[in-house]
């Protein structure tokens, strides 16, 4: 009779790793793709909360200084930005406020309505710049002179989606009533 030998195995196989490699790369997959998800999203919340703020802010000075305050909407290269002035002067109220890169006001009229309502649909120059903007103002009263029976809106969408003839499944849109000045907030689910 041969006494048996035990076989002490130490390794993994060639087949046990390469197992090992194709799972670990198809979980980064998934992760990559819904972290990037995550991050749009974020890009477009924080965006969002930073411009109703800021139209918060113009609405207030406009009570609290009792005169005129003009939005200014501004489409940039590499960003959209927004500038806060009171209607006798070249004052700033606020700061100007940049809009994440990544993150634009849909130029679409129908998702974006107070860029067709602002000044009667026409672009003003920026006082800062000089290039065209679209404004509104908020008056002493916190009404709006924004024009059209409908509440107008601003919605933000990811720069990618700026071009699509349908609202991206990621969007954020703020709704403005014309009589009281107060902003609203729709986002899907």
């Amino acid at each position: 009779m041969e006494p048996m030998i035990a076989t002490n195995r130490k390794a993994f196989s060639l087949l046990e790793l390469l197992v090992v490699i194709a799972i670990i790369s198809v979980v980064s997959t998934l992760a990559i793709t819904s972290i990037s998800g995550i991050q749009r999203s974020t890009a477009i919340t924080s965006s969002a909360s930073q411009l109703l703020d800021y139209l918060s802010t113009g609405r207030q000075a406009a009570m609290t200084l009792n005169q005129p305050v003009r939005i200014w909407f501004c489409p940039g290269a590499t960003n959209d930005s927004l500038l806060l002035y009171r209607t006798d002067t070249t004052n700033a109220v606020a700061r100007e406020l940049k809009l994440n890169e990544r993150v634009v006001l849909a130029t679409n009229p129908s998702w974006s309505s107070v860029i067709t309502a602002a000044v009667s649909g026409t672009s003003q120059p920026d006082p800062k710049r000089g290039n065209s903007c679209y404004s509104f103002r908020f008056m002493p009263d916190g009404s709006t002179d924004l024009a059209g029976s409908a509440s107008p809106t601003l919605t933000l969408v990811y720069r990618t989606d700026a071009a699509n003839s349908t609202l991206p499944a990621n969007f954020f849109t703020l709704q403005i009533d014309q009589q009281t000045g107060t902003v609203r907030t729709f986002r899907p689910q």
